[in-house]
């Protein structure tokens, strides 16, 4: 149970980091679009910020899991189904 949990939450963590990473870069580079006229800026993508903002996620992913796996420890899912009302 508690791989699957682990696992569960590098997928989740991983999706969204790819998502969140193309989607900013994209917004990042329609804001240089629009300040191409001043030739103040180049186009470049931030490596370091997008680092910590992985180290983060995944952090925070971690400390969700272990949560989630402190409260079902000690419970029995075969009678949590049971008396699961529908």
């Amino acid at each position: 149970m508690g791989k699957m949990m682990f696992l569960e939450g590098i997928f989740y963590g991983l999706d969204s980091i790819i998502y969140g990473n193309l989607i900013s870069i994209a917004i990042l580079y329609v804001m240089y679009l629009f300040m191409i006229d001043t030739k103040l800026y180049y186009f470049s993508i931030p490596w370091l910020n997008i680092g910590i903002c992985a180290l983060i996620t995944y952090i925070v992913i971690f400390i969700a899991i272990t949560n989630a796996k402190r409260k079902i420890k000690n419970r029995n899912l075969i009678d949590d189904i049971k008396n699961e009302n529908i």
